[in-house]
């Protein structure tokens, strides 16, 4: 192959990298559970948690009582919502087995198909765009729904797929995520990310990382990217022993300045009988929403995509490509 044919093939991956692609990956939530564990200023166990639970087997997420109050325990009544992005009937399955034990877990199943543009944010990196597919947990008057002077959990459990290759320029991720209070400022403009990653060398990382802005700079910072492969191997297993993946977030509040408050985040990777493959604790990180509330959690998938060039950049790209293979044409004689 020339170099003008490698110079057009390479430009029409870079602008076609989705339909490039095989066909996106689906991606199944098994359990989604939260607790505010904690009453404001107390140490834990306060008596009268707060604690929602959903295995995602009845049928349909649009509809119904998707949260219950989980058995056994007596707990604190609360009235939250439920928000959907992008999902349609259908996207929940009846319950089946979990590591061959009946729990009566379903899974909500979450599709490039199905997942919807967020449209321009303090939160979407210049010149890209997310598409997502995406459960919102909140309370049901836009107030917060957890908060940074209460202690509280957050949990989800997921079948195990690495995501779908990178798109030039791009990334594809899913998992767990904390949101701040919009209240504070106007905007959206923190969250904290749990999740299963693929970048540009399209290996699969477990990633803990906080996106930030500030009103002018958006930053990324990331606590924690691990080479999934590269753990799994450690223990002497491999990506094909893995089946689900769970993500943890718990933050600890001891009242006003503790040295000990704190988000504290976690990655389980477990085989299809049930056992543990990886436990993976990230150190305490302080102060990631400056007093802020969390508001809401929220499990989905991020297909994160370059944009399709301008008129304009059409028009140089082929006229640098007609340069190329001008000048190939050039030397071949």
């Amino acid at each position: 192959m020339r170099l003008s044919q490698h110079v057009f093939v390479a430009s029409l991956l870079s602008l076609f990298g989705l339909a490039a692609s095989a066909a996106p990956a689906d991606y199944g939530v098994r359990v989604f559970d939260f607790g505010a564990a904690f009453a404001p200023g107390l140490p834990p166990p306060d008596p009268s948690p707060t604690m929602f639970w959903d295995a995602f087997s009845n049928g349909d997420p649009l509809t119904g009582a998707q949260m219950t109050l989980d058995g056994g325990v007596t707990f604190t009544p609360a009235s939250y919502s439920v928000l959907n992005r992008g999902f349609a009937p259908g996207s929940e399955t009846n319950p089946t087995d979990w590591a061959g034990i009946t729990y009566g877990l379903g899974r909500l199943t979450l599709t490039a198909a199905s997942a919807q543009d967020v449209g321009p944010n303090n939160l979407t990196p210049p010149g890209l765009t997310n598409y997502v597919n995406r459960l919102t947990l909140a309370d049901t008057g836009s107030g917060p729904l957890l908060r940074s002077t209460s202690s509280f959990e957050v949990t989800s459990y997921w079948d195990y797929v690495a995501p779908d290759a990178a798109i030039p320029g791009a990334v594809t991720y899913y998992g767990l995520r904390l949101s701040d209070n919009p209240g504070s400022g106007g905007a959206y403009n923190d969250v904290l990310d749990l999740a299963v990653l693929v970048s540009r060398d399209g290996r699969p990382k477990l990633w803990f990382r906080r996106l930030a802005f500030d009103g002018v700079t958006l930053t990324n910072t990331n606590y924690a990217i691990i080479d999934l492969a590269d753990s799994l191997a450690s223990v002497g297993k491999n990506l094909g022993d893995a089946a689900y993946v769970g993500f943890q977030f718990h933050y600890n509040y001891f009242g006003p300045g503790d040295s000990d408050n704190g988000v504290l985040a976690a990655f389980d990777v477990v085989d299809a009988a049930g056992s543990g493959l990886l436990n993976i604790h990230v150190p305490r990180i302080d102060s990631l929403f400056d007093g802020e509330d969390f508001t809401r959690p929220s499990v989905g998938a991020t297909w994160q995509l370059a944009p399709v060039p301008e008129p304009g950049a059409w028009a140089l790209l082929l006229l640098g490509i007609a340069a190329v293979g001008a000048a190939s044409r050039r030397r071949g004689r």
